[in-house]
């Protein structure tokens, strides 16, 4: 599984190691699969490539965790490729993430995981090398609340996008109406799309001031912040708890 790098190149290079054909012992070739959003366009079509995998001996598969999806049987050794490159992804879940992954790779091996790193004490592979996942989760959630992330702060994100001076215009009055809430402006991750220019604005609010009463005693939503967000412009997009902060 390649994290952090694409798939076309694992696959590229798996073929220069792996080549088609006949080897001189006359064995049959090495069948290499890919099982990404790019090869397999529908539900069908990922089924129809893990099943050809799982039915031929010996063969390869280079695939994204949509992979597990869709494996039924286990492998005898699956690979990580490139994994020091995931923390260079701007995803505040990322850690979680990596553990939720790493574990789920090790639960689809019969026998053997190797991590491709060059960081043998990373803070996640340490953690399941140890089995000691409950310190990780408390030093995680140290962090997290240092820096007034979820779960210890609720996550808004607002996202606008538009020409160099309507994103002026936008960047101005976000600071201005949400100002009581300190909001944090920033650029997308990806500053141009097409043609236009993304940029974000984070409000960081208290759990119970934008929680439903009936999930969470001594809960409520904020009025006032619900009616800044209600007269917001089509223009602008509004996500509660985001996956993501680019």
């Amino acid at each position: 599984m390649p994290l952090g790098i694409g798939t076309d190149t694992v696959y590229e290079e798996v073929k220069r190691l792996f080549p088609l054909g006949h080897s001189p012992t006359g064995e049959p070739k090495i069948k290499i699969f890919k099982l990404d959003k790019e090869s397999a366009k529908t539900a069908k079509g990922a089924e129809k490539i893990v099943k050809e995998f799982e039915s031929s001996s010996g063969a390869i598969l280079i695939g994204t965790e949509m992979a597990f999806s869709y494996l039924k049987e286990k492998v005898p050794l699956s690979i990580i490729a490139s994994f020091d490159s995931l923390w260079s992804i701007p995803n505040f879940k990322m850690s979680e993430k990596i553990i939720q992954i790493i574990l789920s790779i090790i639960n689809s091996a019969k026998k053997k995981v190797i991590i491709q790193t060059k960081n043998e004490k990373d803070k996640a592979l340490m953690a399941i090398k140890s089995a000691n996942l409950l310190s990780f989760v408390r030093e995680e959630l140290e962090d997290r609340k240092n820096l007034d992330y979820p779960p210890y702060k609720r996550f808004i994100k607002i996202t606008h996008l538009g020409d160099k001076d309507q994103t002026l215009k936008a960047r101005k009055m976000l600071e201005e109406m949400f100002k009581e809430y300190s909001p944090e402006i920033f650029s997308g991750f990806v500053a141009r799309l097409q043609g236009k220019y993304a940029t974000n604005a984070l409000l960081k609010i208290e759990p119970k001031k934008w929680s439903l009463p009936e999930i969470s005693t001594n809960s409520s939503i904020d009025d006032s912040l619900l009616n800044k967000l209600h007269s917001l412009q089509p223009t602008f997009e509004i996500y509660v708890d985001p996956e993501d902060l680019l």
